[in-house]
This record gives C-alpha cells, structure tokens and sequence, in this order.
C-alpha cells in the first residue's frame, strides 16, 4: 500500500513540476479573434499563423510606412514598421524585417525567402 502512495507521490510530483498533462486547445469559431496572450505572438512553430496574423503581407509594391503591420519574411515574425525597421527591396518589391540578421540571410538569399 505504501508503495502506492510513493509513486502516486512522485507522479503528483513530476506532473506538476512540468505544467500537467497536456490539454487539447479549445475549439473557437473561425471568427473569433486571436487570444489576448498570443498578441504579436512569437511562437516560430512552423506553419504556425493566429488567424488575427494571416493576412499580414510579408511584401509591399511601395516602402512600407511607419505603423503598418509587417510579416518578416524570414522569420514569419509580426511587426510593426517603424523609423528605425531594417529594410530591403527585390525585384520590384520591398520587405522589412525583424532584425539586422533577417535581413542579412534575406540579402544572401532572396529567392529562398520570396513566396
């Protein structure tokens, strides 16, 4: 019996040290806005998108202007353009990045990031 208690014990123990057993995401309707907690959520699980981000453009015919909501072409990452927002242009288009480093990969390679 004091076996019992012992593993019911650490088992307790382990679940609670991890967060608890994994529970399934809630089902939302397709219209119901993205979560309060994923608001420029930065969770880089691929083909990962909250439906309040789908349609942010990751390229643009014209630069970009101070406030627009952006998606990183490399990172996928949701920003909003500002003064200081790296950018680059290719082929006719312009992008903005999250970072110097996006940017330096997007310059290296365009083609892999341009969709």
């Amino acid at each position: 019996m004091r076996a019992f208690a012992v593993i019911g014990s650490t088992l307790l123990l382990a679940l609670s040290a991890c967060g608890g057993p994994a529970k399934p995401p809630a089902s939302q309707p397709a219209s119901a806005p993205a979560p309060a907690a994923h608001a420029g959520c930065n969770c880089k699980q691929p083909g990962h998108a909250h439906r309040a981000d789908a349609g942010v453009p990751a390229s643009f015919t014209a630069a970009p202007p101070v406030g627009l909501r952006a998606r990183c072409p490399v990172s996928g990452e949701i920003i909003t353009v500002a003064d200081a927002t790296v950018r680059s242009e290719h082929a006719g288009k312009h992008y903005v990045f999250c970072c110097p480093g996006c940017k330096r990969k997007f310059d290296a390679e365009p083609a892999k990031y341009v969709k």
